[in-house]
């Protein structure tokens, strides 16, 4: 178990990803901010159920932040 990790990742635009309280398979508040290139229509998403306890997206203009409270970890293919 981790306390606190982070990534950044380029993908168009840069990604970055906070961890708290990871472990191999859930995470307690993984948060995530990114910066994209091509920007879009604002949203806002809320999600209960599906591998987590709450989840919220929000996306304005180039910008975007993903919130998830007790859900399985994001994890990347290396």
């Amino acid at each position: 178990m981790k306390l606190f990790d982070y990534r950044c990742v380029d993908d168009y635009g840069k990604d970055y990803y906070l961890f708290f309280l990871k472990t191999k398979t859930y995470t307690a508040l993984q948060m995530s901010f990114n910066i994209c290139e091509y920007p879009g229509w604002p949203h806002l998403q809320i999600t209960f159920g599906g591998g987590r306890l709450f989840g919220m997206f929000a996306y304005a203009w180039k910008f975007g932040f993903d919130l998830d409270l007790f859900s399985h970890t994001w994890r990347w293919d290396d």
